[in-house]
């Protein structure tokens, strides 16, 4: 897979590494800030996951205050009970609507997370197979001198 060029206007952290891979290398360093960029997006996944967890648990919150709701539906029978479980009803619907949005977009930017990713491990993989050639490069030099 190769890296996004550096006239790519799209922000992303592996566009970043490789316009900076543009400008040199310089003794692993590249290999350093890609490992640290990957740790970051392992640290916001993990973030985005915990996010999905917590918004999981307001959804069940809510369904177990919609089951509630509809108890109380069913032992009332005057018609302002029902108007007002009526509206508490709509009220939650519209709060599992809510959640469930919220939850999506975590979930899309969780992927977008990971896949970014897999995108800085392919670099840490390719600058360490450079770094390797390197090293066997100067290591024959250095024998042939």
């Amino acid at each position: 897979m190769e890296p996004p060029s550096a006239n790519d206007e799209t922000p992303t952290i592996a566009n970043a590494i490789a316009v900076a891979f543009r400008f040199g290398r310089d003794d692993g360093l590249e290999t350093g800030i890609v490992e640290g960029k990957i740790f970051q997006a392992a640290k916001e996944s993990s973030h985005m996951t915990l996010q999905i967890v917590n918004l999981a648990q307001q959804k069940e919150q809510l369904s177990a205050d919609l089951d509630s709701t509809i108890e109380q539906f069913r032992a009332c029978v005057d018609a302002q009970t029902w108007q007002q479980l009526r509206e508490r009803l709509y009220q939650l619907n519209d709060e599992v609507t809510r959640v469930l949005a919220k939850m999506m977009f975590v979930k899309e930017q969780l992927e977008r997370f990971e896949a970014e990713a897999g995108v800085l491990r392919d670099e840490v993989d390719n600058l360490r197979s450079d770094q390797q050639t390197q090293n066997t490069s100067d290591a024959s030099n250095t024998e042939a001198a």
